[in-house]
């Protein structure tokens, strides 16, 4: 788990879409090259879009984690 000092740095809305998890408007990227043309095009063909986080890591059994 991350430490209180680092997420006392993150957004309202950052802390709000980690909480929340991935979903059809949020997505979770380790490192920026994981990010695809498809990820942005599946977030552009929609009509509110989406967010992509970078730098988390996704855990299935424990929820996601940053940093």
């Amino acid at each position: 788990m991350a430490s209180n000092k680092r997420i006392k740095g993150l957004s309202p809305l950052t802390k709000s879409l980690l909480a929340a998890g991935e979903g059809d408007a949020v997505d979770f990227k380790k490192i920026p090259d994981g990010i695809s043309q498809d990820d942005l095009v599946a977030f552009a063909n929609t009509t509110t879009g989406g967010q992509i986080l970078v730098g988390v890591v996704e855990e299935v059994v424990e929820g996601p984690r940053w940093g």
